[in-house]
């Protein structure tokens, strides 16, 4: 078979890896590759490996774009840059971003960026988009919108740091860590929209302030439901009773304000929150936005909510 049959029998994977492997060999052992796309016709797992093999073949030097996750995945924040369409010149990616490209590395592709400072809001947002698309909403990736997990107090230089790329940024919060509150106003400055909870509340004890009655049943019903007894939510809540009951099988139907208060400071207790995983998180969205028509529209919960909903959408 003459090799221009061989090469018209290739795959488009296949003729671009040929045509890699031709460039490397004349560079050899030094000069410089131009690559357009990295991904064009490549599976994630040629993208990552050619993209690791370019990362440590020494001796060349490699100028590359892509649009994948799958490339970003295997470089180096002192390997990218990013370019945006509102700036003539390149940026370089601070290296305190490392975790959140590895974790999160389609945020680098989107145009506004949601952070979650901690696994309880991240399943929060989640559960706001899946809800908004059940209700005929378009998704945040139709808008260009791309949630990541802040992990706690980092979330502050994430999100100045994100700002400072270019991106459009928002910070979901909780009030109860002062290293946090302190640098709240100073993200604002810098252009980023905070959506937080009222002084010293997580959002957990936010949630159990502001939602009706009836939503408070499902969200114990739905606490109780993992891996809980009602009795034993119900000893972790008396505690903080002004007011002592007595437990019953339906100690927690009745509307009481003392009940209430008592729930919203276990609930949001620092050393044991109710909902401290992404699933969790997700899943008491849900339910609050299943009843979001019920809450009152001046709550915390609600304007947050419908603020960060207009953000999503603005153009």
């Amino acid at each position: 078979m003459k090799f221009e049959q061989f090469l018209r029998q290739l795959g488009k994977g296949s003729k671009r890896l040929l045509s890699l492997a031709i460039q490397l060999s004349l560079t050899n052992p030094s000069g410089i590759i131009l690559i357009d796309e990295i991904e064009q016709g490549l599976e994630p797992d040629r993208v990552q490996q050619v993209s690791s093999y370019l990362l440590n073949n020494h001796g060349v030097q490699v100028i590359m774009t892509t649009h994948s996750q799958h490339a970003v995945e295997e470089l180096s924040c002192s390997n990218l840059y990013i370019k945006s369409l509102n700036s003539c010149e390149l940026q370089s990616i601070d290296l305190e971003l490392q975790g959140l490209v590895r974790k999160h590395p389609m945020a680098l592709f989107a145009k506004s960026i949601i952070v979650a400072e901690g696994a309880t809001e991240y399943g929060f947002i989640r559960g706001i988009n899946e809800y908004r698309q059940s209700k005929g909403h378009k998704s945040l990736s139709f808008h260009g919108v791309v949630t990541v997990n802040g992990n706690g107090n980092e979330c502050v230089k994430t999100t100045e740091h994100l700002v400072n790329l270019g991106y459009r940024v928002c910070l979901i919060c909780d009030s109860d860590v002062s290293d946090v509150n302190n640098q709240k106003e100073y993200l604002r400055k810098l252009g980023a929209n905070i959506y937080d909870c009222e002084d010293d509340m997580a959002l957990e004890s936010q949630i159990f302030k502001d939602c009706p009655w009836p939503t408070v049943i499902k969200l114990l019903d739905y606490r109780i439901s993992c891996n809980q007894t009602s009795k034993g939510v119900f000893e972790n809540i008396k505690l903080k009773l002004k007011t002592p009951i007595e437990y019953s099988d339906n100690w927690y139907v009745d509307e009481n304000e003392d009940l209430r208060s008592a729930i919203r400071e276990t609930s949001g207790n620092p050393k044991n929150p109710w909902f401290k995983k992404i699933g969790m998180g997700h899943d008491v969205s849900l339910i609050v936005m299943e009843d979001l028509e019920q809450l009152n529209s001046g709550s915390r919960l609600h304007q947050n909510i419908s603020a960060l909903s207009k953000w999503i959408e603005k153009k």
